[in-house]
């Protein structure tokens, strides 16, 4: 499955099977934020990964309403906000954070791995103001 950026919100469990492909579409600024009501899953062996390499794992964010769960070889990116438990069983990595408000976070033999800072540039142009 491909996904554009945008909120996603799911009202009670989800469980995530196999690949998730995050399309930035071009825009190496865009936001992903999946709501979910209860607990989250991702099976064994599943995936989220950014089409093309273009994508911040920064800009990612996993809000879980009670525990989340990383089964064996899950490859992940992105903040988990948890608001109770977080569980990143064996071989499971995270580019990105674990954060749980009212539990532990779980870890068994995985990496997790905060993303590197994505340095963005601002400029502002103003014009027809007179300071005297």
């Amino acid at each position: 499955m491909t996904l554009l950026p945008g909120v996603y919100k799911f009202d009670g469990a989800a469980t995530m099977n196999g690949m998730l492909t995050l399309d930035a579409a071009v825009d190496p600024k865009a936001v992903w934020m999946f709501q979910i009501g209860t607990s989250f899953l991702a099976t064994e062996g599943s995936s989220v990964i950014f089409k093309d390499s273009i994508g911040n794992p920064d800009m990612v964010y996993w809000q879980v309403g009670s525990s989340a769960t990383l089964a064996v070889g899950v490859s992940m990116v992105g903040n988990i906000l948890a608001l109770a438990s977080i569980t990143v069983n064996n071989g499971a990595t995270v580019n990105g954070r674990c954060l749980a408000r009212n539990g532990a976070v779980t870890l068994d033999n995985s990496v997790i791995t905060k993303p590197a800072v994505v340095a963005f540039s601002a400029t502002q142009t103003v014009s027809g103001i007179s300071l005297e």
